[in-house]
């Protein structure tokens, strides 16, 4: 039987693999956060918005990759305020909770996407705000 030239594309299009199916979202946090008391999170908090101050506002600044992580974990942390760690008796603890989840989150983005001024400026803007509220709010809860 004699050889034949079969077309290079129709080759490859039988070899092909079939298309991988595509990932589910996930709405859970992508960062595992560890098993720890509220004051060990907000310890750790504090920790990150040390890094974001040293990160964000320097100059030079810092890695931006490395600062949207930072926010990105905190924001994990500070999650929980409204989840785990919940305190009813405090007026208004989980919506703290969530601003500063999304105040995070928003800088997290802005970092991610090379935003640097942007990521400067609301971490700038609204530090104060959000530390102080969390911190007052968690001194009722936690005296």
């Amino acid at each position: 039987m004699p050889f034949r030239s079969v077309p290079l594309l129709a080759l490859l299009a039988a070899c092909e693999a079939p298309p991988a199916p595509a990932p589910a979202e996930s709405t859970a946090s992508p960062f595992e956060v560890p098993d720890q008391t509220w004051n060990e999170h907000m310890e750790d908090v504090d920790t990150h918005c040390r890094e974001l101050n040293r990160l964000l506002l320097r100059d030079p600044m810092g890695d931006l990759r490395r600062a949207a992580t930072v926010a990105q974990e905190a924001a994990a942390r500070v999650r929980l305020g409204y989840g785990k760690f919940e305190d009813r008796r405090v007026p208004d603890y989980a919506r703290l909770a969530r601003d500063c989840e999304s105040w995070l989150r928003q800088i997290a983005l802005e970092a991610r996407q090379a935003h640097g001024g942007l990521a400067a400026e609301l971490y700038r803007a609204g530090r104060q705000q959000h530390c102080n509220d969390c911190h007052d709010a968690h001194e009722k809860a936690y005296r």
